[in-house]
């Protein structure tokens, strides 16, 4: 929502985070990867509307899911289902019901409307 800054802050996280996970470059990479376009995707969806904020959350659930929930089975050896199944229920709660309820205060307190004239 709050433009390139957050989507290179989150994918550098991302990076960071996974290269202590143990997984490999693959997960490094790929983490990496799907945390910057879902946050670019969403950036570029989001706005001044409630419906708006909400696709855009939505769009980087999409997106991990799908990219992360493709990948990981593979390293973990498991089926597919049950990494995009798990990568989603994730990304479902952190994003749509923690994340988007942040970005609702933040909007409702005026505090996101001047982070955006910023960016």
């Amino acid at each position: 929502m709050f433009g390139l800054p957050v989507a290179f802050g989150t994918s550098f996280g991302c990076s960071v985070a996974n290269f202590y996970g143990g997984l490999g470059v693959v997960d490094v990479v790929g983490g990496a990867f799907a945390n910057f376009a879902a946050c670019v995707l969403a950036w570029r969806i989001g706005g001044a509307t409630v419906f708006r904020r909400f696709a855009s959350c939505l769009s980087e659930t999409t997106v991990i899911t799908l990219v992360v929930g493709s990948y990981l089975p593979m390293l973990l050896d498991m089926p597919i289902e049950v990494g995009l199944l798990g990568v989603f229920l994730g990304s479902l709660v952190a994003i749509n019901v923690l994340g988007f309820s942040l970005l609702e205060t933040l909007y409702r307190s005026g505090v996101a409307e001047k982070m955006r004239e910023k960016y």
